[in-house]
């Protein structure tokens, strides 16, 4: 082995390795601890990578139309779990529960569960939940294991 390929060896795994540390965990955009619930029509459906998004108009106590950006899995977390493009609709009434937003002022949420008004949900059964979307307490540590398959879903 010549010098050249002792410097480079580590160089390579270093650099391979940054794209796995790029992605982040929700906690320092939402309070992973609360749980806000909103009932409205979807206005928009986004399944993309490396999130997905809902934007969803709720009717607050005082009748004023609020709209809330909800982020939710990419499209192969979602796919494992039987969401697709077509799963919902624009004008689709639904209740999510979710993280609220660090900054209330954004509206922003995280999604934890949907259940659509025709009883259609996500978020009740296993593994349907966003990987590093669950509060840790202090001294814990969450790991996630991805089967094989792509899913963590049992039996997918």
């Amino acid at each position: 082995m010549n010098s050249r390929t002792v410097i480079l060896f580590p160089v390579v795994i270093l650099i391979a390795g940054i794209p796995a540390l790029a992605h982040h965990s929700y906690k320092g955009s939402y309070v992973l601890e609360k749980t806000t619930t909103i009932k409205g029509s979807i206005v928009e459906f986004q399944i993309r990578n490396p999130h997905s998004f809902l934007t969803v108009e709720a009717k607050e106590d005082s009748g004023k139309i609020t709209r809330y950006g909800v982020e939710w899995g990419g499209v192969t977390e979602l796919a494992c779990t039987s969401v697709t493009r077509t799963t919902l609709k624009v004008g689709d009434m639904v209740t999510i529960d979710a993280a609220p937003s660090r900054d209330a002022s954004v509206h922003l949420l995280l999604m934890r569960k949907i259940v659509r008004s025709d009883g259609w949900s996500w978020g009740e059964k296993p593994g349907e939940v966003l990987k590093n979307s669950i509060p840790v307490e202090p001294g814990q540590v969450a790991i996630w294991a991805i089967p094989a398959s792509g899913c963590n879903t049992p039996g997918k």
